[in-house]
Protein backbone atom coordinates (compact mmCIF):
# COMPACT_ATOMS: atom_id res chain seq x y z
CA UNK A 1 0.00 0.00 0.00
CA UNK A 2 1.36 3.38 -0.96
CA UNK A 3 -0.95 5.84 0.75
CA UNK A 4 -2.75 6.33 4.03
CA UNK A 5 -6.10 6.22 2.28
CA UNK A 6 -5.30 2.70 1.09
CA UNK A 7 -4.69 1.53 4.65
CA UNK A 8 -7.85 3.21 5.95
CA UNK A 9 -9.95 1.71 3.16
CA UNK A 10 -8.55 -1.74 3.88
CA UNK A 11 -9.20 -1.36 7.63
CA UNK A 12 -12.77 -0.22 6.92
CA UNK A 13 -13.28 -3.38 4.85
CA UNK A 14 -11.62 -5.66 7.46
CA UNK A 15 -12.11 -3.92 10.84
CA UNK A 16 -11.07 -7.00 12.86
CA UNK A 17 -7.79 -7.62 11.01
CA UNK A 18 -5.22 -7.06 13.76
CA UNK A 19 -2.25 -7.69 11.47
CA UNK A 20 -3.41 -4.96 9.11
CA UNK A 21 -3.58 -2.46 11.97
CA UNK A 22 -0.08 -3.42 13.13
CA UNK A 23 1.29 -2.95 9.62
CA UNK A 24 -0.41 0.45 9.41
CA UNK A 25 1.13 1.44 12.77
CA UNK A 26 4.59 0.38 11.51
CA UNK A 27 4.08 2.42 8.33
CA UNK A 28 3.09 5.51 10.31
CA UNK A 29 6.03 5.06 12.69
CA UNK A 30 8.47 4.98 9.77
CA UNK A 31 7.10 8.36 8.77
CA UNK A 32 7.47 9.75 12.30
CA UNK A 33 3.69 9.98 12.71
CA UNK A 34 2.61 9.77 16.38
CA UNK A 35 -0.69 8.18 15.38
CA UNK A 36 1.30 4.94 15.32
CA UNK A 37 1.53 5.21 19.10
CA UNK A 38 -2.22 5.72 19.36
CA UNK A 39 -2.92 2.57 17.35
CA UNK A 40 -0.62 0.50 19.55
CA UNK A 41 -2.15 1.90 22.75
CA UNK A 42 -5.72 1.42 21.53
CA UNK A 43 -5.09 -2.15 20.48
CA UNK A 44 -3.35 -2.96 23.76
CA UNK A 45 -6.13 -1.37 25.81
CA UNK A 46 -8.78 -3.56 24.19
CA UNK A 47 -7.58 -6.58 26.14
CA UNK A 48 -7.17 -4.83 29.50
CA UNK A 49 -9.67 -4.79 32.37
CA UNK A 50 -11.11 -1.32 32.88
CA UNK A 51 -10.17 -1.36 36.56
CA UNK A 52 -6.58 -2.48 36.03
CA UNK A 53 -3.38 -0.53 36.65
CA UNK A 54 -2.29 -1.18 33.06
CA UNK A 55 -5.44 0.32 31.55
CA UNK A 56 -5.28 3.48 33.65
CA UNK A 57 -1.57 3.88 32.94
CA UNK A 58 -2.42 4.09 29.21
CA UNK A 59 -5.55 6.25 29.43
CA UNK A 60 -3.99 9.67 29.82
CA UNK A 61 -1.67 9.27 26.83
CA UNK A 62 -4.44 7.67 24.77
CA UNK A 63 -6.77 10.60 25.45
CA UNK A 64 -4.03 13.07 24.57
CA UNK A 65 -3.32 11.32 21.27
CA UNK A 66 -7.01 11.09 20.39
CA UNK A 67 -7.31 14.87 20.65
CA UNK A 68 -4.59 15.28 18.03
CA UNK A 69 -6.39 13.08 15.48
CA UNK A 70 -9.15 14.02 13.08
CA UNK A 71 -12.58 12.58 13.95
CA UNK A 72 -12.78 10.77 10.59
CA UNK A 73 -9.54 8.90 11.35
CA UNK A 74 -10.81 7.80 14.78
CA UNK A 75 -14.16 6.77 13.32
CA UNK A 76 -12.55 4.64 10.60
CA UNK A 77 -10.44 2.79 13.16
CA UNK A 78 -13.39 2.68 15.57
CA UNK A 79 -11.46 4.31 18.40
CA UNK A 80 -13.72 5.87 20.99
CA UNK A 81 -16.75 4.77 18.97
CA UNK A 82 -17.51 1.25 20.15
CA UNK A 83 -19.14 0.88 23.56
CA UNK A 84 -17.29 -1.43 25.95
CA UNK A 85 -19.42 -2.31 29.00
CA UNK A 86 -17.96 -0.91 32.22
CA UNK A 87 -19.45 -3.32 34.76
CA UNK A 88 -19.34 -6.60 32.87
CA UNK A 89 -16.56 -8.01 35.07
CA UNK A 90 -16.72 -6.46 38.50
CA UNK A 91 -13.45 -6.56 40.47
CA UNK A 92 -13.39 -7.35 44.18
CA UNK A 93 -11.00 -4.68 45.45
CA UNK A 94 -12.18 -1.18 46.33
CA UNK A 95 -9.74 0.80 44.19
CA UNK A 96 -10.62 -1.11 41.02
CA UNK A 97 -14.31 -0.56 41.70
CA UNK A 98 -13.69 3.15 42.12
CA UNK A 99 -11.94 3.12 38.75
CA UNK A 100 -15.08 1.69 37.16
CA UNK A 101 -17.16 4.45 38.74
CA UNK A 102 -14.74 7.05 37.35
CA UNK A 103 -14.70 5.39 33.92
CA UNK A 104 -18.49 5.40 33.76
CA UNK A 105 -18.63 9.06 34.84
CA UNK A 106 -16.03 10.05 32.23
CA UNK A 107 -17.91 8.39 29.41
CA UNK A 108 -21.32 9.75 30.37
CA UNK A 109 -20.20 13.36 30.76
CA UNK A 110 -17.31 13.28 28.28
CA UNK A 111 -14.76 14.57 30.76
CA UNK A 112 -11.46 13.30 32.11
CA UNK A 113 -10.93 12.38 35.74
CA UNK A 114 -7.62 11.51 37.42
CA UNK A 115 -6.81 8.01 38.62
CA UNK A 116 -7.51 6.65 42.08
CA UNK A 117 -4.93 6.36 44.85
CA UNK A 118 -4.23 9.98 45.62
CA UNK A 119 -2.47 10.81 48.87
CA UNK A 120 -5.10 11.63 51.53
CA UNK A 121 -3.07 14.70 52.45
CA UNK A 122 -3.83 16.12 48.99
CA UNK A 123 -7.56 15.88 49.60
CA UNK A 124 -8.16 17.22 53.08
CA UNK A 125 -8.49 16.12 56.65
CA UNK A 126 -11.28 14.58 58.66
CA UNK A 127 -10.95 16.28 62.01
CA UNK A 128 -10.27 13.94 64.95
CA UNK A 129 -9.65 10.92 62.68
CA UNK A 130 -5.98 10.00 62.02
CA UNK A 131 -5.27 9.63 58.30
CA UNK A 132 -4.09 6.06 58.68
CA UNK A 133 -7.49 5.07 60.12
CA UNK A 134 -9.55 6.45 57.24
CA UNK A 135 -10.81 3.58 55.03
CA UNK A 136 -9.61 3.53 51.42
CA UNK A 137 -13.12 3.99 50.04
CA UNK A 138 -13.76 7.03 52.24
CA UNK A 139 -10.62 8.65 50.81
CA UNK A 140 -11.79 7.78 47.30
CA UNK A 141 -15.26 9.18 48.00
CA UNK A 142 -13.69 12.47 49.12
CA UNK A 143 -11.42 12.47 46.06
CA UNK A 144 -14.28 11.69 43.66
CA UNK A 145 -16.48 14.44 45.11
CA UNK A 146 -13.61 16.92 44.82
CA UNK A 147 -12.83 15.92 41.22
CA UNK A 148 -16.48 16.07 40.10
CA UNK A 149 -17.41 19.26 41.94
CA UNK A 150 -17.68 22.27 39.64
CA UNK A 151 -17.66 20.18 36.45
CA UNK A 152 -20.49 19.17 34.12
CA UNK A 153 -20.95 16.17 36.45
CA UNK A 154 -21.62 18.35 39.50
CA UNK A 155 -25.26 17.21 39.54
CA UNK A 156 -24.11 13.82 40.85
CA UNK A 157 -23.24 15.18 44.28
CA UNK A 158 -26.59 16.35 45.59
CA UNK A 159 -26.92 18.84 48.41
CA UNK A 160 -24.99 17.47 51.36
CA UNK A 161 -21.72 15.76 50.37
CA UNK A 162 -19.51 17.16 53.16
CA UNK A 163 -17.32 14.58 54.90
CA UNK A 164 -16.97 15.20 58.64
CA UNK A 165 -16.44 13.16 61.79
CA UNK A 166 -19.37 13.07 64.20
CA UNK A 167 -17.88 12.34 67.64
CA UNK A 168 -21.27 12.05 69.35
CA UNK A 169 -22.02 8.98 67.26
CA UNK A 170 -18.45 7.93 66.43
CA UNK A 171 -18.90 7.84 62.68
CA UNK A 172 -17.67 9.58 59.54
CA UNK A 173 -20.59 11.33 57.88
CA UNK A 174 -20.43 11.14 54.08
CA UNK A 175 -23.67 12.95 53.30
CA UNK A 176 -26.08 14.82 55.54
CA UNK A 177 -29.17 16.66 54.38
CA UNK A 178 -30.64 19.57 56.35
CA UNK A 179 -33.81 17.58 57.10
CA UNK A 180 -31.75 14.97 58.96
CA UNK A 181 -31.08 12.29 56.34
CA UNK A 182 -27.59 10.98 56.98
CA UNK A 183 -25.24 8.42 55.36
CA UNK A 184 -22.25 7.44 57.47
CA UNK A 185 -19.44 4.97 58.09
CA UNK A 186 -19.23 3.75 61.68
CA UNK A 187 -15.86 3.44 63.39
CA UNK A 188 -16.54 -0.28 63.85
CA UNK A 189 -16.21 -0.56 60.04
CA UNK A 190 -12.99 1.48 59.67
CA UNK A 191 -11.02 -1.75 59.29
CA UNK A 192 -12.65 -2.44 55.90
CA UNK A 193 -11.25 -0.94 52.69
CA UNK A 194 -14.82 -0.68 51.37
CA UNK A 195 -16.95 -0.32 54.52
CA UNK A 196 -20.70 -0.47 54.82
CA UNK A 197 -22.60 2.82 54.63
CA UNK A 198 -25.26 3.23 57.30
CA UNK A 199 -28.39 5.25 56.56
CA UNK A 200 -30.04 7.19 59.35
CA UNK A 201 -32.98 9.50 59.48
CA UNK A 202 -32.33 11.72 62.49
CA UNK A 203 -35.42 12.93 64.34
CA UNK A 204 -37.61 10.52 62.36
CA UNK A 205 -41.33 10.80 63.12
CA UNK A 206 -42.81 7.35 63.71
CA UNK A 207 -46.35 6.26 62.92
CA UNK A 208 -47.29 6.69 66.59
CA UNK A 209 -46.19 10.33 66.47
CA UNK A 210 -43.06 9.80 68.56
CA UNK A 211 -39.74 11.14 67.25
CA UNK A 212 -36.69 8.89 67.13
CA UNK A 213 -33.74 7.97 64.93
CA UNK A 214 -34.35 5.51 62.10
CA UNK A 215 -31.65 3.16 60.81
CA UNK A 216 -31.66 0.63 57.96
CA UNK A 217 -30.84 -2.88 59.27
CA UNK A 218 -27.22 -3.85 58.75
CA UNK A 219 -27.92 -6.79 56.42
CA UNK A 220 -29.48 -4.35 53.94
CA UNK A 221 -26.55 -1.92 53.87
CA UNK A 222 -24.45 -1.15 50.80
CA UNK A 223 -20.68 -1.04 50.65
CA UNK A 224 -19.36 2.45 49.97
CA UNK A 225 -18.59 1.80 46.29
CA UNK A 226 -22.13 0.46 45.80
CA UNK A 227 -23.61 3.39 47.70
CA UNK A 228 -21.52 5.90 45.74
CA UNK A 229 -22.77 4.73 42.36
CA UNK A 230 -26.39 4.38 43.48
CA UNK A 231 -26.46 7.69 45.37
CA UNK A 232 -24.75 9.85 42.75
CA UNK A 233 -26.73 8.63 39.76
CA UNK A 234 -29.97 8.81 41.75
CA UNK A 235 -29.13 12.47 42.33
CA UNK A 236 -28.53 13.08 38.63
CA UNK A 237 -31.83 11.45 37.75
CA UNK A 238 -33.68 12.68 40.82
CA UNK A 239 -37.00 12.48 38.96
CA UNK A 240 -36.37 8.92 37.78
CA UNK A 241 -39.36 6.62 37.39
CA UNK A 242 -40.09 4.14 40.17
CA UNK A 243 -40.70 0.95 38.20
CA UNK A 244 -40.66 -2.40 39.95
CA UNK A 245 -40.17 -4.90 37.13
CA UNK A 246 -39.51 -8.56 37.90
CA UNK A 247 -35.74 -8.38 37.98
CA UNK A 248 -34.72 -11.78 36.59
CA UNK A 249 -37.27 -11.68 33.77
CA UNK A 250 -36.26 -8.15 32.76
CA UNK A 251 -32.56 -9.01 32.77
CA UNK A 252 -33.14 -12.09 30.64
CA UNK A 253 -35.21 -10.07 28.19
CA UNK A 254 -32.58 -7.34 27.84
CA UNK A 255 -29.70 -9.84 27.61
CA UNK A 256 -31.55 -11.63 24.82
CA UNK A 257 -31.34 -8.38 22.86
CA UNK A 258 -27.63 -7.86 23.43
CA UNK A 259 -27.45 -6.03 26.77
CA UNK A 260 -24.39 -6.73 28.88
CA UNK A 261 -25.30 -8.12 32.31
CA UNK A 262 -22.91 -6.90 34.99
CA UNK A 263 -22.69 -5.64 38.53
CA UNK A 264 -20.95 -3.38 40.98
CA UNK A 265 -20.92 -5.50 44.09
CA UNK A 266 -24.59 -6.19 44.79
CA UNK A 267 -25.88 -3.58 42.34
CA UNK A 268 -27.20 -5.32 39.24
CA UNK A 269 -26.37 -3.36 36.08
CA UNK A 270 -27.45 -3.78 32.45
CA UNK A 271 -25.58 -1.88 29.75
CA UNK A 272 -26.26 -1.21 26.08
CA UNK A 273 -24.84 1.64 23.95
CA UNK A 274 -26.31 4.83 25.39
CA UNK A 275 -28.42 3.11 28.05
CA UNK A 276 -27.74 1.71 31.52
CA UNK A 277 -30.26 0.15 33.89
CA UNK A 278 -29.42 -0.35 37.58
CA UNK A 279 -31.04 -2.12 40.52
CA UNK A 280 -29.93 -1.59 44.11
CA UNK A 281 -30.20 -4.70 46.30
CA UNK A 282 -33.38 -4.95 48.40
CA UNK A 283 -33.72 -1.20 49.04
CA UNK A 284 -32.29 1.96 47.57
CA UNK A 285 -30.24 4.53 49.47
CA UNK A 286 -33.39 6.15 50.91
CA UNK A 287 -34.76 2.87 52.19
CA UNK A 288 -37.44 2.70 49.51
CA UNK A 289 -38.49 -0.54 47.86
CA UNK A 290 -36.15 -1.67 45.12
CA UNK A 291 -36.86 -0.25 41.68
CA UNK A 292 -34.87 -0.05 38.49
CA UNK A 293 -33.17 3.21 37.56
CA UNK A 294 -32.61 4.23 33.97
CA UNK A 295 -29.36 6.09 33.23
CA UNK A 296 -29.05 7.70 29.82
CA UNK A 297 -28.11 10.96 28.13
CA UNK A 298 -30.25 10.08 25.12
CA UNK A 299 -33.83 9.43 26.17
CA UNK A 300 -35.01 9.00 22.59
CA UNK A 301 -32.49 6.19 22.15
CA UNK A 302 -33.73 4.62 25.40
CA UNK A 303 -37.32 4.90 24.20
CA UNK A 304 -36.52 3.28 20.86
CA UNK A 305 -34.62 0.41 22.50
CA UNK A 306 -37.35 -0.26 25.04
CA UNK A 307 -40.16 0.00 22.48
CA UNK A 308 -38.50 -2.58 20.25
CA UNK A 309 -37.72 -4.97 23.11
CA UNK A 310 -40.95 -4.60 25.11
CA UNK A 311 -43.09 -5.28 22.06
CA UNK A 312 -42.36 -8.99 22.31
CA UNK A 313 -43.51 -9.44 25.93
CA UNK A 314 -46.45 -11.82 26.14
CA UNK A 315 -48.89 -10.73 28.89
CA UNK A 316 -50.21 -14.28 29.20
CA UNK A 317 -46.82 -15.62 30.31
CA UNK A 318 -45.19 -12.53 31.87
CA UNK A 319 -48.07 -10.46 33.17
CA UNK A 320 -46.29 -8.23 35.71
CA UNK A 321 -43.35 -7.71 33.37
CA UNK A 322 -45.75 -6.66 30.61
CA UNK A 323 -47.51 -4.13 32.85
CA UNK A 324 -44.40 -2.56 34.37
CA UNK A 325 -42.43 -2.37 31.12
CA UNK A 326 -45.24 -0.64 29.29
CA UNK A 327 -45.74 1.69 32.27
CA UNK A 328 -42.03 2.55 32.02
CA UNK A 329 -42.29 3.06 28.27
CA UNK A 330 -45.25 5.37 28.80
CA UNK A 331 -43.27 7.58 31.18
CA UNK A 332 -40.23 7.76 28.91
CA UNK A 333 -42.42 8.55 25.90
CA UNK A 334 -44.02 11.40 27.86
CA UNK A 335 -40.57 12.70 28.69
CA UNK A 336 -39.78 12.72 24.97
CA UNK A 337 -43.12 14.38 24.10
CA UNK A 338 -44.10 11.30 22.11
CA UNK A 339 -47.63 11.36 23.47
CA UNK A 340 -49.03 8.95 20.87
CA UNK A 341 -46.62 6.24 22.00
CA UNK A 342 -47.32 7.09 25.65
CA UNK A 343 -51.05 6.62 25.02
CA UNK A 344 -50.44 3.27 23.34
CA UNK A 345 -48.20 2.10 26.20
CA UNK A 346 -50.65 3.15 28.93
CA UNK A 347 -53.48 1.74 26.83
CA UNK A 348 -51.82 -1.68 26.88
CA UNK A 349 -51.53 -1.46 30.65
CA UNK A 350 -55.13 -0.53 31.41
CA UNK A 351 -56.49 -3.00 28.85
CA UNK A 352 -55.08 -5.74 31.06
CA UNK A 353 -55.43 -4.09 34.47
CA UNK A 354 -57.73 -1.06 34.55
CA UNK A 355 -56.60 0.07 38.00
CA UNK A 356 -52.87 -0.45 37.59
CA UNK A 357 -51.06 2.29 39.50
CA UNK A 358 -51.92 5.66 37.90
CA UNK A 359 -51.82 4.42 34.29
CA UNK A 360 -55.52 5.14 33.73
CA UNK A 361 -55.23 8.69 35.09
CA UNK A 362 -52.23 9.38 32.88
CA UNK A 363 -53.99 7.90 29.86
CA UNK A 364 -57.07 10.05 30.44
CA UNK A 365 -55.09 13.24 30.96
CA UNK A 366 -53.03 12.64 27.82
CA UNK A 367 -56.22 11.88 25.88
CA UNK A 368 -57.42 15.38 26.79
CA UNK A 369 -54.13 16.92 25.67
CA UNK A 370 -52.66 17.55 29.13
CA UNK A 371 -48.88 17.36 29.56
CA UNK A 372 -48.03 15.31 32.67
CA UNK A 373 -44.25 15.50 32.48
CA UNK A 374 -42.83 15.97 35.96
CA UNK A 375 -46.01 14.65 37.61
Amino acid sequence: MKAERDFLAAIADSPNDQTLRNVFADWLEEKGDQRSELIRIEEQAKSLALGSDEYWALKSRRNELRKSCKPKFLKTLNYGQRYKPVFENCPEDALSRWRLIREFTERFFNLELPDVGRDPSDIGEIQLVPREQIPVSVVEWMSYCEDVSGTVADSLLGQGTTVVYSPERDWITLVRYPEGLCWSVARTDFHSADPFVSYYSLNHERDDGEVSDFEIPRHLLLHLTEFAFDYTWSNHFWNSIGVYVPEDQFMQLMAKHGASVGSLGRLKILETPGLTVMWPPIVDHLGAAKSLKVITNDWLNAQNQFERIFDEIDPDTHFELFLECNYLLGHISERNSDFDLALRAYGKVISHNYDYRNARERYEELSHGNDLRGV
